[in-house]
């Protein structure tokens, strides 16, 4: 799934990784920078993708439901939004 978060234009794109990747449980593979574009107002909106798998089957809606809402979550804590 991918994630749009609104950042301002001094925030490094890895501080908000790290957010995210701090947030990752065991079914997180990956989380990539994917793009950044700036919006009228100066902010920027970085997309990143978060990939998701289980070695021995296959993932519920609700367990990648679960992560997203983890890792949208410790994004608000750390004072980002979403996009």
């Amino acid at each position: 799934f991918d994630l749009s978060v609104l950042a301002g234009p001094r925030a490094f794109t890895s501080s908000v990784q790290e957010v995210l990747q701090g947030a990752a449980g065991s079914i997180v593979e990956s989380v990539a920078f994917l793009r950044e574009f700036v919006l009228p107002d100066g902010q920027r909106s970085l997309t990143f993708r978060t990939t998701v798998a289980h070695r021995e089957r296959t993932l519920t809606q609700e367990e990648i439901t679960a992560q997203r809402d983890a890792m949208i979550a410790a994004l608000k804590t750390s004072g980002f939004e979403l996009r």
